[in-house]
């Protein structure tokens, strides 16, 4: 083992030393390059701007190639179909936005989308001093151990359930990047154990479970959804593994899932359990609402009081006992009276406890001004505030039968109802919807999963309208919230200003064509990396492996995730697969 240590640092002094007839700017660009190299994966999710400074100093560099070239790439016809993947991505953006909808959010999307654009320097710079194989799947490793440690730090380190995310604050890139990272230090593993082979094993080993951690305990689903095509897409090289290592590789990945999912404090169970709990109460919600007619209604619907009770926020430690019940006689012809017709149930809610305990029914908001009311049909006893400083409390006490209770508030503080029960008080409420939406929508809030489905029927219905260039590049959120001011959709489907999936954020912003160079951009890249994976050489098939397995990783993500409008993924995904392609190339480029 150390004369494997100390073979590697001679490999890394020789490299480093200037070479017989290269300049002192030769030398130093291309210890830069191999900075970037080396420390990109690691840096880019843990140390802030770090993946803007990496595309930065090869941009320069590459910028510097070309003009001492007079201009001239050199890139074969394979190398211009993939630097014009880029491009025409880039270019149906300007043209989304130039003749759709221009807003804000449009603008700053196109500033984003100009990265992509510094792929053809970036990708001159790593041509021209290309690193070795081996500083490229160190720097791979060194990521995913990197990435592993902080999300176990993150977990310990902090109180209560806050998911690991680096320095980047965006805990699904976090864990979508730590998954490829890992993936792609995996496809190198036959040129590591030539090169290492009795370190090589123990080291990969590590870094693939640090990896693999950071990936689970980020809590990023989509990238435990495409955990299992990534094994299985990393198996095209079976040529090269051993049937034993294969047995062991899966099962070491089902079993750190296992005991992940056995240990509470990874909230690994927890997000599984809520995905499943979320698209179940979305499904109730849906078919809730087809059996409602149009407003004023009494929201009387099993599934839809459940979803809505299901989806209050407490504000005490203790929670509140609830359930549905269906009343008869007297107070069944109380709520006839106040306009409530058929079979319909209300919730009821209990304090057990000795003590009094707080929680926040919600309401669906509209966009608009002025104040906001709102109707609930009580009884019982509770205290009811309705907004804060300008806004409406009730009190009611013992209440036998039904009465209505009209609430007003400010606009903006109109996104629900705090109850206060008593010790040992009970209270039953049916709410009146006024407008479409108002508490059906709200039985969907506190949901990421209702969110995103909400989202994604909201963004075919633009492209259905719209559906050649979109309705403009980041139009998406401005023309959902016209839709939510006519009554057309719900609120939650404006939250954010794009749909949280990639594929049909294209649709939705840039049509038929931003779909198509968006398939260019991952296909394109993939097709030239498969052609590598006939290769005999382990290091050129180990790079067109983790090409692949990149390209397959975005778009598996992008299912789930609107993954290029975050710059630091738009930035790996450009620098990394630049890296992978001038790896699997032999010396002087593509045939």
């Amino acid at each position: 083992m150390m004369r494997e240590l100390q073979g590697l640092r001679a490999s890394a002094a020789a490299w480093t030393v200037r070479g017989t007839g290269e300049s002192r700017a030769d030398w130093l660009q291309r210890l830069m390059v191999a900075a970037v190299v080396l420390l990109f994966p690691a840096t880019c999710l843990l140390l802030d701007r770090s993946d803007s400074i990496g595309l930065l100093l090869l941009t320069v560099i590459g910028l510097g190639v070309w003009a001492r070239n007079r201009l001239r790439a050199g890139c074969s016809r394979r190398e211009w179909l993939y630097l014009a993947s880029f491009v025409f991505f880039f270019l149906v953006c300007v043209l989304a936005f130039e003749l759709g909808r221009q807003t804000d959010s449009g603008f700053h999307m196109l500033g984003r989308y100009l990265r992509l654009l510094l792929v053809l320097p970036a990708y001159l710079a790593l041509r021209r001093y290309r690193p070795p194989g081996l500083l490229v799947w160190t720097g791979l490793g060194l990521g995913a151990l990197a990435l592993g440690v902080d999300a176990v730090w993150e977990r310990i380190s902090v109180a209560g359930f806050l998911r690991p995310n680096g320095d980047a604050n965006l805990a699904n890139v976090f864990g979508d990047l730590a998954t490829v990272t890992t993936f792609a230090f995996a496809a190198g593993y036959v040129h590591l154990g030539s090169r290492l082979p009795r370190l090589g094993s123990k080291l990969a080993v590590l870094c693939v479970l640090a990896g693999l951690l950071a990936c689970f305990l980020s809590g990023t689903r989509g990238a435990w959804l495409a955990l299992p095509v990534l094994l299985v897409l990393f198996l095209v090289g079976r040529h090269l593994l051993h049937p034993r290592s294969v047995l062991i590789g899966a099962g070491s990945v089902a079993g750190l899932f296992v005991v992940l999912y056995l240990v509470p404090q990874t909230r690994v169970r927890e997000r599984i359990e809520n995905a499943v709990s979320q698209f179940r109460t979305y499904s109730e919600v849906q078919q809730g609402m087809q059996s409602l007619g149009d407003p004023p209604i009494c929201m009387g619907e099993q599934k839809l009081l459940k979803a809505w009770a299901g989806s209050a926020l407490p504000l005490s430690h203790q929670p509140v006992d609830w359930k549905v019940v269906y009343e008869d006689g007297l107070r069944r012809r109380a709520l006839v009276r106040l306009g409530c017709q058929g079979r319909f149930g209300v919730l009821r809610l209990e304090n057990p406890n000795d003590h009094r305990i707080r929680l926040k029914l919600p309401r669906a908001q509209a966009p608009g001004t002025g104040r906001v009311h709102t109707r609930w049909l009580v009884s019982g006893t509770a205290i009811l505030k309705f907004g804060h400083g300008g806004g409406s409390v009730h009190s009611v006490k013992h209440a036998r039968s039904y009465r209505a209770l009209d609430m007003f508030a400010n606009h903006q503080q109109g996104g629900g109802v705090t109850v206060t029960l008593p010790p040992h008080a009970t209270f039953k409420v049916l709410p009146v919807e006024a407008v479409f939406g108002e508490y059906r929508y709200a039985a969907l809030s506190h949901s990421s999963i209702s969110e995103r489905l909400t989202m994604w029927n909201e963004a075919w219905q633009l492209f259905r309208s719209h559906p050649l260039l979109g309705v403009g590049l980041g139009g998406y959120m401005a023309t959902v919230q016209e839709r939510v001011a006519q009554g057309k959709s719900p609120p939650l489907g404006a939250e954010y200003d794009h749909p949280h999936n990639e594929y049909l954020d294209a649709l939705a912003g840039r049509g038929l064509l931003g779909f198509l160079t968006l398939l260019a951009l991952l296909g394109v890249p993939a097709w030239l990396f498969v052609r590598g994976l006939r290769s005999p050489d382990p290091e050129r098939v180990g790079a067109a492996l983790a090409g692949v397995l990149v390209t397959a990783g975005f778009a598996l993500f992008g299912l789930t995730e609107t993954i290029f409008i975050h710059s630091v993924a738009m930035v790996w995904y450009v620098i990394m697969t630049a890296v992978f392609l001038v790896t699997m190339q032999a010396e002087g480029g593509a045939e």
